[in-house]
């Protein structure tokens, strides 16, 4: 629903873009990229489109009112460029500085060390962020990321643990290292990461 090339993504015609090119029938998803709830969007001409309404599957697959006002909502928002991208996070992630990442990524560095021991490794690395969907399949952004390792424990043994946490924690292994990108986490997160890094290293040091 809005040009991605102004964020240094292409590939990918937004969805007026194709129905102005004259496809009868574009499907899209009503989450991923375009940030509402599950669903899945059909548009284009009226004679496809009352084919399908007439279908039996039609009524099994419609979605619910809850789904269609959050739909609403959501689309409401495409009307204020602006408004889309500071509150749906996919878009407010896409669109997030560098300079914040970073920043973010040396407050979460600092809260982690203060919590571990100096047997744990934190480093911030330079890395990209897969953008992904169905809409920017191996589209990259680059982001900050904290990297941690440590001798006692190999990377996916630590990425298993912070999924594991209360709070699941999904990062990725890289380079011998678990990587937590900065892009995607709120600083409202970062104190919950650290907490999660403290339990975690604190109970394997006492199982030692």
């Amino acid at each position: 629903m809005m040009d991605m090339a102004q964020f240094g993504l292409s590939g990918e015609a937004a969805v007026q873009e194709s129905v102005r090119a004259g496809a009868d029938i574009v499907t899209f998803s009503g989450d991923k990229l375009l940030g509402g709830p599950q669903a899945g969007l059909i548009v284009g001409r009226r004679e496809p489109i009352d084919a399908m309404a007439g279908n039996p599957l039609a009524r099994a697959l419609r979605l619910g009112k809850l789904s269609i006002a959050g739909l609403e909502s959501t689309l409401r928002l495409y009307l204020d460029p602006k408004a889309a991208i500071s509150r749906i996070p996919t878009l407010r992630s896409i669109t997030r500085p560098t300079t914040e990442i970073h920043r973010a990524a040396r407050r979460l560095k600092k809260e982690i060390e203060s919590q571990v021991g100096a047997h744990v490794r934190v480093e911030i690395a330079d890395g990209f962020s897969e953008v992904g969907g169905g809409s920017l399949p191996g589209e990259q952004l680059p982001t900050k990321l904290v990297a941690i390792s440590t001798s006692e424990m190999r990377p996916d043994e630590i990425a298993r643990l912070f999924r594991e946490s209360e709070a699941p924690i999904f990062g990725r292994v890289g380079h011998d290292r678990f990587l937590l990108d900065l892009r995607t986490v709120s600083d409202t997160e970062l104190r919950e990461i650290a907490r999660a890094a403290s339990r975690i290293f604190s109970e394997r040091s006492s199982a030692n």
